[in-house]
């Protein structure tokens, strides 16, 4: 798993359902989710079984993912919007050209 979870929340802005091991930067996006929207935005799981039980749900074709995949993108589109993440990455640079 990747540690920011940066991988997911481009899954999800594409309105991907999103499984992810509920540790360091993927919690974090759960978390944020959860707390902005007052729901999950994806399918946690910490272990072998939990992973099990959460790639069956997103794969299963019985559920109706429109709400999840909906709370998921207003958190990734209010936390990560393009002018801030470009900015970012000019601060960074600018960072490291000034050393």
């Amino acid at each position: 798993t990747e540690g920011f979870g940066l991988t997911a929340v481009e899954a999800m802005s594409q309105g991907c359902v999103v499984a992810g091991n509920d540790t360091t930067g993927m919690k974090e996006q759960f978390d944020k989710g959860k707390e902005l929207t007052g729901d999950e935005i994806g399918f946690r799981y910490r272990g072998v079984s939990e992973l099990t039980r959460a790639l069956e749900l997103v794969s299963s074709e019985n559920m109706d993912f429109s709400a999840i995949r909906e709370r998921a993108r207003q958190v990734v589109f209010n936390e990560y919007p393009v002018s801030k993440m470009v900015g970012n990455v000019e601060e960074f640079y600018l960072k490291i050209l000034n050393r």
